[in-house]
């Protein structure tokens, strides 16, 4: 019977049904032989064999008995939609990188005058603060985390970073972020190719790739430009020890580029 043609009762039934739940049919009173007069019926041939209310055997339930079978009928769904809700969605966190002691910086001086650190070219995903990850088993594909970002986007990050790394090594008599700050010798700009966190069965690293180049204001042509990569094992599977990792792949690349400019400096 298509569930058009079905009475409410029948439609009542085979809808908790679904669910495994019977409804034994309403008591008469002590009071009451269980007929009609009462408003009462005996157990129907139809609930008897489990099945719903037949034809004309609903109106014998009377409005009280309907009422009440709704009443419990919603307070089961009730009870079945209050098993199914989700559970609350994890938290967002967010992390940043940790700036390497200056007791562990070798001072390199390269200029006396001012060099200027600006922030970093970005495309795609890495403008986004939600922290990226790849998988080894599957290279060309890369995903974002949904609760952990970085507390700025990685181009201001990394920037930052840079900033305060190269102030503790004395690189150069001041270090600036600011177009507005003293007129600069130098200037460091780059572009982020790679900042992820790669995941693979001996456990998750930290994949830097960054793009840096030296220019003197009023100069198109760079003095000295060169990529460099660096990886970093985590020390565990956590995104706290991710991001440990990551700052310590950026000083990987920061010694690299120093030791570069050096030599530049030694040839002059």
């Amino acid at each position: 019977m298509t569930l058009w043609l079905m009475t409410p009762g029948r439609w009542l039934d085979a809808c908790l049904r679904k669910f495994g739940i019977a409804l034994p049919p309403p008591s008469p009173s002590p009071a009451c032989g269980g007929g009609m007069e009462c408003g009462h019926t005996r157990r129907s041939p139809s609930l008897a064999r489990g099945g719903g209310l037949g034809w004309g055997e609903e109106m014998a339930w009377g409005p009280l008995s309907r009422a009440r079978r709704l009443l419990l009928a919603a307070s089961m769904a009730a009870a079945v939609l209050s098993g199914c809700s989700s559970a609350p969605a994890p938290a967002d966190r967010y992390y940043r990188l940790v700036d390497v002691p200056a007791s562990d910086v070798v001072a390199q001086q390269w200029t006396n005058g001012t060099i200027e650190i600006q922030e970093l070219r970005a495309h795609g995903l890495y403008l986004e603060r939600p922290i990226v990850f790849t998988d080894v088993a599957r290279p060309a594909r890369l995903e974002q985390y949904n609760y952990h970002h970085w507390i700025y986007a990685p181009a201001y990050l990394i920037q930052q970073h840079m900033v305060q790394r190269f102030r503790a090594s004395h690189l150069a008599g001041t270090i600036t972020d600011d177009d507005d700050g003293p007129a600069p010798s130098f200037v460091i700009s780059g572009r982020i190719v790679r900042f992820e966190e790669r995941l693979a069965p001996a456990g998750p690293s930290a994949e830097a790739e960054l793009e840096l180049e030296v220019t003197r204001p009023g100069q198109a042509a760079p003095l000295f430009s060169k990529t460099y990569s660096a990886t970093q094992a985590a020390a565990s599977d956590s995104m706290d020890a991710f991001a440990v990792a990551m700052g310590q792949a950026l000083e990987q690349i920061y010694v690299a580029f120093s030791k570069d400019l050096m030599a530049i400096k030694a040839a002059q």
